[in-house]
């Protein structure tokens, strides 16, 4: 005879805030970051001008009101709610050992049923999480890993390990492509700014806007980001959002979300690569790291980035808070669930909860001015 009582599934509420924090504290691990700052948990997970839930949380407790499962999940709508459209990306999700079984897919269904999103993504899951995924019809998959070296870097020790000669992997340039740092002044003061963002970020889902990008990055409470412009001749067709990492000596400009397109052109991509190498010594960083998936190898190859697809002995550290010196492969998963409306789907590191603070020392009082992005 069945024991489990179904329990009952619905969107966390404000005063689920410290239960969750619990819960994580007791399943999942003792030390976590939200365990330690709840603060971060609320920022991440803030959905307040949503009519479900406060809290971007799906919940299963037993009928003593005793948590027993937890789905987070992070909408794009939360930083534009009329430019962004229904695509969310799923972070925590986790049930007990006393759950009845089947409570982790009713997390998702319920998020499913009532939010209809058009389409569903995760970052970092393991084997275990993606064989789930692949039953439940996601498309599932390893990101690409990969870097632009610097040939100037002239530190002492090096991050990465088992690389190529950089002078190797620098193609010939002959067209007009740079990158250059994008001021406050120029986001908050131009609407034909404005109006381009937008455009480049509905070509691809998820789909971002400038209004995205500006809360989810220039006004993160933790992270100071920075925007970075490609153009050509004059004209903007993408924007890179990065921020720097300090680390054994070295430093890196890591790459989390992307908007816009690199060119179609072989001698395009070239300049594109020599204009970010330009940015990456202007900074006295080693390599510009980016971890993607849905862009083409042979455009990444073409730009100069050295992928672990093409040189699987490339050990590229994925962990920084704190330093791990190890490659990990990072699995990912994704369900188109709106067909009529889907585009070409593409997404980066920071589109999970993949780029996020980890150390509590980050989650301190003394914070980046908001909005301010760093000029190059």
């Amino acid at each position: 005879m069945n024991s489990h009582r179904r329990a009952v599934i619905r969107f966390a509420t404000a005063a689920d805030l410290e239960p969750i924090r619990r819960f994580v504290q007791r399943h999942w691990h003792t030390e976590h970051i939200f365990v330690q700052k709840p603060e971060l948990l609320q920022w991440q997970h803030d959905w307040t001008e949503s009519a479900q839930s406060p809290l971007s949380f799906v919940i299963a407790e037993n009928e003593h009101q005793v948590l027993e499962g937890i789905l987070g999940f992070l909408p794009y709508r939360r930083f534009d709610r009329s430019g962004c459209g229904t695509e969310l990306s799923l972070a925590m999700w986790k049930v007990t050992a006393a759950a009845a079984p089947g409570t982790g897919v009713a997390l998702l269904r319920h998020l499913i049923e009532r939010l209809s999103p058009g389409l569903i993504l995760v970052i970092g899951i393991n084997q275990e999480v993606s064989d789930l995924y692949d039953i439940l019809g996601f498309n599932t998959g390893v990101m690409t890993q990969s870097v632009l070296l610097n040939p100037e870097w002239r530190g002492s020790r090096s991050l990465l390990a088992n690389l190529p000669d950089p002078r190797d992997t620098v193609p010939p340039v002959t067209t007009d492509i740079s990158a250059r740092g994008i001021s406050r002044c120029t986001y908050s003061q131009s609407a034909r700014f404005r109006e381009t963002v937008d455009s480049l970020g509905r070509r691809y889902a998820p789909v971002k806007t400038l209004d995205y990008l500006l809360g989810r990055y220039a006004r993160h409470p933790y992270y100071e980001y920075g925007f970075m412009g490609l153009y050509e001749h004059s004209a903007l067709t993408g924007i890179l959002v990065w921020r720097s990492i300090d680390s054994q000596g070295s430093r890196l400009m890591r790459i989390v979300d992307f908007i816009g397109d690199f060119p179609a052109a072989t001698d395009q991509r070239a300049a594109t690569g020599a204009a970010l190498r330009s940015q990456a010594n202007r900074h006295n960083a080693e390599y510009i790291e980016l971890m993607s998936a849905g862009i083409d190898e042979d455009c990444l190859q073409q730009t100069g980035f050295l992928s672990t697809r093409r040189f699987p002995d490339l050990k590229i550290p994925n962990y920084f808070e704190p330093f791990l010196d190890q490659p990990a492969e990072v699995r990912m998963a994704y369900q188109v669930l709106d067909t009529a409306n889907s585009k070409a789907i593409r997404f980066f590191r920071a589109d999970s909860d993949q780029d996020r603070p980890n150390l509590p020392s980050v989650v301190t009082d003394t914070r980046p001015p908001a909005s301010i992005i760093p000029s190059a």
